[in-house]
């Protein structure tokens, strides 16, 4: 009776996780879809104004540079979040874990959003 005991624990406890996971992404995934839709039109006004020769100045063009760069990080970043099956954690700070998308595995499904309006 104790090692049917323990099986069925052991499975309950999957069970939970398995959940948790499927909650997880299920949610990075409705959190993904609203953030691009709000980055494919701040990258699409990037390119216009990477392609308008009016930006000559330096910092001006150092600074759009910087707002894509950042804005296809945070694409990135949503787009591992969707495909976490696993969750490697790392302290945040002191008792405070996140997890760890730099240690997610990309499998190789990221998503362009360039041109596109809803993903």
């Amino acid at each position: 009776m104790g090692w049917l005991s323990e099986q069925l624990h052991e499975f309950y406890n999957r069970a939970i996780q398995g959940e948790r996971v499927a909650v997880i992404s299920q949610l990075a995934v409705a959190m993904r879809h609203e953030v691009n839709n709000a980055l494919a039109t701040i990258l699409a006004e990037g390119q216009l104004l990477e392609q308008d020769a009016r930006i000559t100045h330096p910092e001006d063009q150092a600074s759009l540079e910087s707002i894509m760069k950042m804005t296809r990080r945070i694409r990135d970043s949503m787009d591992k979040l969707v495909n976490v099956s696993h969750a490697p954690v790392t302290e945040y700070v002191d008792g405070v874990k996140m997890i760890d998308l730099e240690k997610v595995k990309d499998r190789g499904q990221t998503s362009d959003i360039r041109g596109q309006a809803d993903v």
